[in-house]
């Protein structure tokens, strides 16, 4: 199944002095499925690189997983638990430890603001870092890593 992802914008606090803004304090990203699928396409690969570059240590990490009211509530449950899990070990192939991904879970069909329920924003899955967010020379030094191989097996087995 296809898959769209969307980076928000960085929502830090306003400027605490007069010599700039203060440095990033959270991060959110989704990833929008279609359907009923829960893989996560290759093509986000540098997107996910991005995301696992500002989980630097000391950063937090929630990982949540949604699905639309399509089908039954446990079969929903079950998919939005599979997203998180997919998305969760597509991060770690970027560095990130497998104990730093372990705040994920699936809330099935529980979407938050949006309570309609069968939207395209109901199929996604939210990755929140928040912390002292790496910034200028060091997120770049970390954009520029060369991509890692890919493990055969994945640091999170789906349940």
């Amino acid at each position: 199944m296809a898959a769209t992802l969307v980076l928000t914008g960085l929502l830090g606090g306003p400027a605490c002095t007069q010599s700039g803004p203060e440095p990033p304090k959270h991060r959110l990203f989704l990833v929008f499925f279609t359907g009923g699928g829960g893989a996560v396409p290759a093509r986000f690969d540098p997107d996910l690189r991005e995301a696992a570059c500002y989980m630097a240590p000391g950063a937090a990490v929630r990982i949540r997983g949604y699905a639309d009211r399509t089908g039954a509530p446990d079969d929903n449950l079950r998919l939005s638990e599979l997203r998180a899990t997919n998305v969760a070990n597509a991060i770690g192939r970027y560095g990130v430890s497998c104990d730093r991904l372990e705040d994920r879970k699936g809330l099935g069909e529980e979407n938050g603001p949006n309570q309609s329920g069968n939207g395209p924003y109901s199929r996604r899955v939210e990755v929140y870092v928040a912390g002292t967010l790496p910034t200028g020379a060091a997120l770049a030094a970390c954009m520029a890593r060369p991509a890692p191989t890919p493990v055969p097996s994945p640091c999170i087995p789906p349940r």
